[in-house]
């Protein structure tokens, strides 16, 4: 060999063996067997998130939590159920005693008045029942539905009358062999008070100055209780029976309206 051959030999060799292994000629990867080109590399798989998010299904709730608003001091809240009756005034005819002082409530009576036929075959009152709504602020809000609340109320109920909050219960007690009429808060509009009621006596009765069709207006004082000292019954509509019946026919119920006028007491609704 002359000394260019060997020269030109080993420059070659040099360069050959600088050559990477695999280059992206085709065919020029890892050979398979028999010496045909094996399949190409497989791409490194895209780096994965430390943390998945997961996304709750239809219908699950969400584990974040709620952002708060800004807290607050809440106003206080009112224990008033009833306006102040005082520009309510009532006006009682002859027969009955004027009322002293301004009205602490004006409830709106809704009910019925029951009989039972005597011996004598005319009925004989076995008291009353009826539900006790408050209309003391219709006397400053609508004076014209506070006027006229019994009307509305004995064809279409509390609410057509604008009455507001059920206070109570209105009905007869037997004490000692008599009939006494109760109205009572203790179960409605003054839970826990347990002297939120008044048992009264009637003092005088007038015949209603809308006719004889209707219950007569009354006068009552407080005998126990703490709701009021003094009350009346006016405004009333309906209630009455029919002049006769048969003795031995069953008790009836009859509807009526009336407004509760009382005075005193020291319960607050």
């Amino acid at each position: 060999m002359s000394p260019i051959t060997f020269w030109v030999t080993l420059v070659l060799a040099a360069f050959v063996a600088a050559l990477p292994a695999t280059d992206s000629r085709p065919g020029s990867g890892p050979k398979g067997p028999g010496g045909r080109p094996g399949p190409p590399p497989r791409p490194s798989p895209p780096a994965l998130p430390t943390k998945l998010p997961i996304s709750p299904r239809p219908g699950q709730p969400t584990t974040s939590k709620p952002v708060l608003a800004p807290s607050s001091t809440p106003s206080a809240p009112t224990s008033a159920l009833v306006c102040n009756a005082a520009s309510a005034v009532l006006t009682v005819p002859s027969g009955l005693p004027a009322p002293t002082g301004t009205p602490s409530f004006v409830m709106l009576g809704i009910g019925s008045q029951n009989y039972t036929c005597g011996p004598a075959g005319t009925y004989v009152s076995t008291g009353a029942k009826a539900d006790l709504f408050d209309i003391s602020c219709l006397a400053t809000k609508n004076p014209t539905a506070f006027n006229n609340a019994e009307i509305a109320g004995f064809t279409g109920g509390a609410t057509a009358a604008g009455a507001g909050a059920l206070l109570g219960r209105h009905f007869f007690q037997n004490v000692t062999n008599v009939l006494s009429p109760v109205w009572d808060d203790r179960g409605d509009a003054a839970k826990g008070n347990p002297t939120a009621f008044v048992r009264a006596s009637k003092i005088a009765n007038v015949t209603a100055p809308t006719g004889s069709q209707d219950v007569p207006w009354l006068a009552l004082q407080a005998v126990e209780g703490s709701l009021a000292t003094t009350l009346y019954r006016a405004q009333t509509k309906g209630g009455q029976p029919p002049a006769s019946c048969t003795p031995g026919t069953p008790d009836i119920s009859v509807h009526y309206t009336s407004k509760y006028w009382l005075y005193g007491g020291d319960v607050k609704l």
